[in-house]
């Protein structure tokens, strides 16, 4: 019986986690790159155009959360709901309303848009983009000023341990844990204004875990342990957005601008 105890236990460790918030002007950027540029600087249309945003997020707001997998939105798990609720309902009278984008929504407002697989980046780009467009414009739809967008994945490897000899019978195969299963889940996110597209905050996170398997139950080991890292990575992002980010963000947005140098 301990064997067969020891090839379900597993650990879960924090790895880490990573988090970054913007609340820049876009006219001063471009002001003050006027203004150190020796050579009066010119910038092209294209460029001042991709610069001129400025941070439109205001608190209490309607605030989506979309769900992106292989590059293309879609509908959030409940699984995966239940821990956005669990983080961002504590929140929400200091913030205002957390609404998942809604896939039904987006594609009366933007349907169609498969991407060509002639090229696998060109592909790629495609994917991005007629997601980000279909994420805008469900979002316009639903009257939301900002959307955080997230995406999660996992891999997993296995090594033998020195039990890998019982394999060699038939009872050995089927109960002593003779594989350790590695896995790392990772979840990223990005908080955008909906109405011009600034980016306000990313966060990306990571976790591990490892399990006992036996060599016959391998790959079914390292599936439930791939689902379960990025559940837990999905579940410690919105804790970040939720206790680091938005706290951060709605901070900097509230203070006052500082005066210009030499002012």
């Amino acid at each position: 019986m301990r064997l067969l105890f020891c090839s379900i236990l597993f650990v879960l460790t924090a790895v880490g986690c990573e988090t970054s918030i913007q609340t820049t002007s876009g006219q001063e950027y471009l002001d003050r790159s006027v203004a150190l540029d020796a050579n009066d600087f010119t910038a092209s249309e294209e460029f001042q155009r991709a610069a001129a945003v400025e941070p439109l997020l205001t608190f209490p707001a309607r605030i989506g959360v979309a769900r992106l997998e292989n590059g293309q939105l879609t509908d959030i798990p409940a699984a995966e709901i239940d821990e956005w609720e669990q983080a961002l309902a504590p929140i929400a009278a200091d913030y205002g309303e957390f609404v998942p984008v809604n896939l039904f929504i987006a594609d009366l407002v933007a349907p169609g848009g498969n991407a060509s697989r002639t090229a696998y980046g060109r592909y790629r780009a495609e994917l991005r983009q007629n997601a980000i467009r279909k994420i805008r414009l469900g979002a316009a739809r639903q009257h939301l000023d900002a959307v955080i967008v997230y995406e999660s994945y996992a891999a997993s490897d296995s090594k033998k341990t020195q039990l890998a000899l019982a394999d060699l019978t038939l009872i050995g195969a089927y109960l002593t844990p003779s594989r350790k299963i590695n896995a790392t889940g990772a979840a990223a996110a990005l908080l955008f204004d909906v109405r011009n597209g600034y980016p306000y905050g990313a966060t990306t996170v990571s976790v591990e875990d490892d399990k006992r398997s036996t060599a016959f139950s391998e790959n079914d080991t390292k599936t439930s342990l791939e689902d379960l890292v990025k559940a837990q990575a999905v579940a410690k992002l919105a804790g970040e957005i939720a206790t680091d980010m938005l706290p951060r963000l709605k901070t900097e947005l509230a203070a006052p601008e500082a005066p210009p140098a030499g002012g």
